[in-house]
């Protein structure tokens, strides 16, 4: 996500394992970025894949609850249709 200048920021404190800020500080060098734009980039992936995943978990519960699942047997089915395909 590329900042704007009239984006508003605000200031975060944390702490990293040494190890941690050792390979930040690696990258942002051998990147030419900095420490704040590569930990910005890798907090923002982190939440967007934490929020798709959310959804995804949330839109199967809603599906079996209604009933939009498949079954047992149908599995089973398939998965022998595959090992079976594996072994031709």
């Amino acid at each position: 996500m590329e900042i704007t200048s009239n984006e508003k920021r605000e200031q975060v404190h944390f702490r990293l394992k040494k190890d941690t800020k050792s390979m930040l500080s690696e990258l942002a060098e051998v990147t030419g970025r900095t420490q704040n734009a590569l930990a910005e980039t890798a907090i923002e992936q982190f939440c967007d894949l934490q929020k798709w995943q959310i959804n995804a978990i949330n839109n199967g519960i809603s599906e079996a609850n209604n009933g939009q699942f498949t079954s047992h047997e149908d599995i089973k089915v398939k998965w022998e249709e595959k090992h079976e395909n594996c072994l031709d």
